[in-house]
């Protein structure tokens, strides 16, 4: 657990918000920047779960576990500005 939370902090270091007004976030597992104000569901789990296995090694219930953890943060940082 610890080094799934330790991929969780590295691809939010990694992922890149906007928090200006029509703002975007870039993400490191896909290759163009979205609106934040997307909902969660429309995100890209595919390229991620393609950026884990291939970045750092990890795969099926370890995915899931460090996309929920992951979304949880992003959607924290956007909802609270920072």
């Amino acid at each position: 657990k610890r080094y799934l939370d330790r991929v969780v902090d590295l691809i939010v270091r990694d992922t890149i918000i906007d928090y200006g007004k029509g703002g975007k976030v870039e993400f490191p597992f896909y290759h163009r920047p979205l609106p934040h104000r997307l909902p969660p569901y429309i995100l890209p789990f595919p390229y991620f779960s393609k950026y884990c296995k291939n970045t750092y090694g990890i795969v099926g219930d370890e995915i899931e576990y460090v996309w929920d953890q992951y979304m949880g943060i992003i959607k924290d940082k956007i909802r609270n500005g920072r």
